[in-house]
């Protein structure tokens, strides 16, 4: 190996080692619950990485057609620009909310969610008259929270109201959870996340501490913090005293207290030891500490709810909170939230999951919490399962990341799905208009309005009620979007359980990525760095364009997201490189001896040597290949009778086009034995599924065939056949010969037996026989059938040989090929008589297969003279 070659793959070696651990840190840090950086380097080195992965999804998004949502049972009911110009400004009272929700289910919706929240009572209109002049009328008059509390108890069942937390904690240790869980059920927890809601449960299979009774801990702590908190609020002289106020400093008092609970700054420490040193068994501080998991979903808090009036009416309860990657736009959808992890009160499903659970009332998702096998210190999601409940089995999966968040399949850009405008059902009309974006441009927001009939269009379908009016600034940034509603977002992803239509990540690519880098790595390096500049070219456009067409076809067909920017980095990085090195080092010999080569060897010899010029010397390598000998049949006979101008015309109309099949399947070819020909597949150019192409150039050279004796016979020549032998083995592949003359050719006993078979298709009446160990290669390509079990001439072992018959789409040669095995099978059973009736049965069929009757005459044979006991049923083949 030259010095230059070494230099390049070292470099390569380097360059590939560095991007495996680059790899196996940015998985590291992707399957951690909260993402950790030792240092500011390595942060900017995972969200480089990170970002660029990001672009690469958007840009599938991009690339893949917009998806049609006519079968989708999913609408948005939209408080767009022109609901606020026909109904007034936003938000509206209640009664006409009341009005809207009623006109909703009564035209004919399934389920309503809401994307929006009533976190305060709205004011009676007649307010200020009933406080000034008392009227004795004023109990006749009906509040207008009063009027969407009772549509809200007569549609509660298919109602579910949305809810939203403030705050995203990333860092809260993993034991505050317990303090956590009491402090949301402290304050407003119990309002809208309900024991009975049975459709949503997490199971965690890894709590020791479940059954510890913490509140027994807690109350008197939150109480002494929540009189404190009061007494000090009471005695200012300034502040805003509301009871919203009061009420969300309450819940940040209490959740700034667990973030202190068990350490140095816990006023109540004491408290707290004497707890734990209680429990029976007792346990320390720092045994309980130690002994928790990180979970694996976020930590929210300080919860925006309904008014609690509204939340006694209704039994579900969904977080409409957006969740945006590290570059602000939204590829993921949590489809749960938590604040502590209490089962059954610490977790809040999303709106669409809680949606879509309401739009089947007997479906149950289950998210089930394991230990973490490859992170001992924290949790894992095994699986999110929908479970149907009436069949007591499975539905389907759902593929989530390690915080319980689903990749969105967006359908396409905004308007993707029907928008019906909230006023549309204010109006008491049978009719309404509705609009979405049009499927017949691609690259155009044409958004197209249509008249619908309203009950006939509402009839059965989920319904997400938000607001997209311009003003109220509720625009997101997805992949396909700069200014996406937020309310659609739930709708995506509520279509996309509605439909199973998820993207899913391999589960195996956080640790099979880094070793296929690796891998990759070095093999391109390898093509880079003994290919011309031409050749490096067009590999990097191949690399490139295949892993973005692979990529892209996973993404668009199978809905998998890879994490493709890995190689496509590391194919120009490499490229970039090695160019470089081979311009500053450019060779002139290598073109010299193309030059000189190219005058007396196939291009693919010359490349060869190129590529390894110590290929030249004598001797060779042991590689894998099939070997390939082809025969005129009684060739000898017919030359004798013909001219020999005519003679040598005849045979270069045969071999030319023979030639061409063997060259257009990859084939080298080897030799010219005046009528026969001899050539291999799989070297000196490498590929692992040669076997095929050999056999492949054997059907092609039939078809062939087949012509030139129509041609033949035409003008009066004598008739051909031919007989053609296949063996694949380990051979030895190289320049051999001597000093004076060399040739590029294989030698071993695999090259014997190829020979020995096509000597033996005369002997079995076919025209191609192929080794048991190419059969074992193209069988599933391939249609063959079982010709005998031989001995070869100076071997002990017996092998099968196959006739090759066909491809497995085309329509076989024979009629009831499974006749003939049953036939074949009763024979090497030593049932010669009944092989005998069946093989008779099957020439019956195939009149002109001339194995069948050879098998016929075998069994008349044994008939009359049965073999042995130790008799085998191999033929010893003494063809050569």
């Amino acid at each position: 190996m030259k010095r230059d070659h070494l230099i390049i793959l070292t470099t390569g070696l380097l360059i590939s080692i560095l991007f495996f651990f680059q790899i196996r840190y940015f998985y590291w840090v992707k399957s951690l619950h909260q993402q950790q950086f030792p240092t500011f380097a390595h942060e900017v080195l995972y969200r480089l990485w990170e970002g660029l992965h990001f672009l690469s999804v958007d840009l599938k998004f991009q690339i893949r057609e917009s998806a049609n949502t006519d079968e989708i049972p999913v609408v948005l009911i939209a408080v767009d620009d022109e609901s606020i110009r026909q109904v007034g400004r936003w938000p509206w009272s209640r009664e006409q909310i009341a009005a809207l929700v009623d006109q909703a289910f009564l035209s004919g919706v399934k389920t309503l969610g809401f994307d929006i929240v009533f976190s305060e009572p709205q004011s009676h209109p007649w307010e200020t008259i009933i406080q000034r002049y008392n009227p004795p009328w004023k109990h006749e008059l009906i509040h207008p929270d009063q009027k969407l509390e009772d549509i809200f108890a007569r549609h509660g069942s298919k109602i579910v109201l949305g809810v939203f937390p403030e705050n995203k904690r990333d860092k809260v240790l993993p034991y505050q959870d317990y303090c956590r869980n009491e402090a949301f059920l402290a304050h407003n927890a119990s309002t809208f996340v309900k024991l009975d809601n049975f459709s949503f449960v997490v199971l965690d299979h890894d709590d020791p501490f479940e059954s510890i009774p913490f509140q027994n801990l807690f109350q008197p702590i939150f109480k002494a913090l929540s009189q404190a908190a009061l007494d000090k609020l009471q005695s200012s002289k300034t502040g805003d005293h509301s009871d919203t106020k009061n009420d969300s400093t309450l819940q940040q008092l209490l959740l700034n207290y667990c973030e202190k609970w068990l350490t140095q700054e816990d006023p109540f420490l004491d408290i707290s030891q004497n707890f734990f040193s209680s429990l029976q068994p007792p346990i320390t501080i720092e045994q309980f500490k130690t002994q928790v998991k990180q979970y694996p979903i976020p930590q929210y808090d300080r919860w925006t709810i309904n008014l609690e009036r509204f939340h006694s009416q209704v039994l579900h309860s969904a977080s409409f909170a957006a969740e945006q990657d590290s570059d602000g736009k939204i590829r993921r959808y949590p489809l749960f939230y938590r604040t502590g992890n209490r089962l059954g009160t610490s977790f809040v499903p999303s709106l669409a999951l809680q949606t879509y659970l309401n739009a089947h009332p007997n479906w149950q998702a289950q998210i089930h919490i394991v230990p973490d096998e490859k992170r001992i210190e924290q949790k894992k999601i095994a699986t999110m399962q929908i479970w149907d409940i009436h069949s007591n089995s499975q539905s389907h999966l759902i593929p989530t990341d390690p915080k319980g968040r689903l990749m969105i399949n967006f359908y396409g850009p905004r308007y993707s799905f029907y928008y019906v405008p909230a006023y549309e059902l204010l109006r008491h009309q049978p009719t309404m208009h509705v609009y979405r974006r049009s499927f017949s441009n691609k690259y155009d927001y044409l958004v197209e309005s249509k008249m619908v009939e309203k009950q006939t269009f509402l009839k059965n379908k989920i319904a997400i009620l938000g607001v997209t009016a311009t003003a109220v600034y509720d625009l997101r940034v997805t992949p396909l979007d700069k200014t996406f509603p937020g309310p659609e977002i739930h709708v995506h992803a509520l279509a996309n359980l509605m439909e199973n239509r998820y993207l899913t990540e391999p589960s195996q690519e956080e640790w099979l990525m880094p070793y296929l880098i690796l891998f990759y790595g070095i093999i391109i390096c390898c093509v880079f760095t003994f290919t011309g500049p031409i050749w490096n070219g067009i590999t990097l456009i191949g690399c490139l364009l295949g892993i973005v067409g692979f990529d892209t076809y996973l993404f668009s067909q199978k809905g998998i997201v890879v994490t493709s920017i890995f190689p496509f980095v590391l194919t120009v990085s490499m490229f970039m490189i090695v160019t470089l090195y081979k311009y500053l080092t450019e060779n002139k010999t290598k073109k010299l001896i193309r030059q000189t080569f190219s005058k007396y060897v196939s291009p693919s010899i010359v490349n060869e040597i190129l590529s390894h010029p110590e290929k030249v010397e004598l001797g060779g390598t042991k590689k894998n290949v099939t070997i390939f000998f082809s025969d005129l049949r009684g060739f000898t006979t017919i030359s004798e009778k013909l001219d020999p101008k005519v003679l040598t015309d005849m045979l270069n109309r045969y071999l030319t086009p023979m030639t061409h099949v063997i060259f257009d399947n990859k084939g080298t070819l080897d030799k010219y034995m005046g009528d026969a020909i001899m050539a291999f597949f799989g070297a000196p150019v490498e590929y692992g599924d040669h076997p095929f192409y050999a056999c492949q150039a054997a059907l092609d050279s039939l078809k062939i065939l087949k012509n030139l004796q129509e041609e033949f016979r035409k003008e009066g020549l004598p008739e051909i056949d031919m007989g053609i032998g296949i063996n694949t083995a380990e051979v030895s592949v190289g320049n051999m010969g001597s000093q004076i003359i060399r040739n590029y050719t294989v030698m071993g006993d695999g090259v014997n037996l190829a020979s020995r078979l096509e000597g033996a298709t005369k002997q079995y009446g076919v025209r191609i026989l192929i080794s048991e160990k190419t059969y074992s290669y193209v069988r599933d390509h391939f249609l063959c059938r079982k010709v005998d079990r031989v001995r070869v001439k100076g071997k002990t072992e017996p092998i099968d040989i196959y006739q090759l018959l066909c491809r497995k789409t085309e329509q076989p040669p024979f009629i009831d090929l499974p006749l003939f095995e049953e036939a074949q099978k009763l024979f090497y059973a030593t049932d010669f008589g009944q092989a005998k009736q069946l093989f008779q049965s099957f020439q019956q069929k195939n009149p002109e297969d001339q194995l069948v009757t050879l098998f016929i005459q075998k069994c008349e044979y044994f008939i009359n003279h049965p073999p042995g006991p130790h008799w085998d049923g191999v033929t010893q083949l003494e063809t050569k």
